[in-house]
């Protein structure tokens, strides 16, 4: 499958792209978490952005090996917040995923849940499908996509540890692509805990092109526009070749909860709780 992937790759051209587009949402929310745990009120702010009362939100546990349980936690707490209507949608294959009853629920959502796991089940279950427009088109329409672990990775243009036969490798040939709800970036999530700086520096500098992003556990994201705020109990870092770094300096800028990074001038507008700078 991945060799498959990675031939239609070459032949609809070069990925990704030499000029990606800008990292900018015309409209909506869209929130990437790095695992580990969730930041405070984040939850609130994901029901409160669909709707509330009014939101219609999908929960896609699709990331998660099988069986998969019947009940899904997730659900359950975004109902309990008073979320107007939460569907599950558990299935992978292509017919389910491209059937009326999917894709008619997905053209009503106000907000999807991307959940954790291995991030290439998203690849493999809604890539170049019907129904990987009408989740753009939840963001076209001012709602909100969230992810965390697995469904932070996948929110980026570049998709990042995709490999189906490990973790371990952040470049994996055919399973490079994400849904791309925010282009000309790659997302890597339990970043300090699990020391990825490496890694990243060495996906930024085979694709000078994109930003790399790492995010702490327990911390997320929240892009609107084309600006990022982080929040919660680590950081977020962010990764430009394009920037000299002075000697004695890592190649990346990292910003606490409470500051903001402008995705597109690639940034630091505001270093929040603490000096953060690498």
């Amino acid at each position: 499958t991945a060799l498959r992937r990675a031939a239609r790759l070459r032949v609809a051209g070069d990925f990704p792209p030499g000029e990606p587009r800008p990292p900018e949402l015309k409209q909506g929310t869209a929130i990437a978490i790095g695992g580990g745990g969730m930041p405070e009120g984040i939850l609130r702010r994901f029901v409160d952005l669909a709707g509330g009362a009014e939101a219609s939100i999908v929960v896609l546990p699709t990331a998660n090996p099988d069986p998969l349980p019947r009940r899904d936690r997730f659900a359950d707490l975004l109902r309990e917040m008073g979320a107007g209507k939460v569907t599950v949608l558990p299935e992978r294959t292509r017919d389910v995923v491209e059937g009326e009853e999917y894709l008619a629920t997905l053209r009503e959502a106000t907000g999807i849940w991307f959940g954790g796991g291995r991030q290439w089940r998203f690849v493999d279950a809604y890539l170049h499908t019907k129904a990987l427009p009408l989740m753009h088109d939840v963001l076209a329409r001012g709602g909100v996509v969230m992810g965390s672990s697995a469904g932070a990775s996948i929110q980026a243009e570049y998709l990042a540890r995709g490999n189906p036969l490990g973790n371990l490798d952040i470049m994996a040939e055919g399973y490079e692509q994400g849904l791309s709800f925010l282009p000309g970036i790659a997302i890597d999530q339990h970043f300090a805990q699990r020391q990825r700086f490496a890694d990243m520096s060495s996906l930024v500098k085979k694709y000078p092109q994109l930003l790399g992003i790492g995010i702490d556990e327990a911390t997320a994201l929240v892009v609107q526009g084309r600006i990022g705020e982080v929040t919660g109990r680590g950081s977020v870092h962010f990764f430009d070749v394009g920037k000299p770094v002075a000697e004695g300096q890592s190649g990346y800028e990292s910003v606490p909860s409470g500051g903001r990074y402008d995705l597109v001038d690639r940034q630091v507008l505001d270093r929040g709780n603490e000096a953060g700078s690498n």
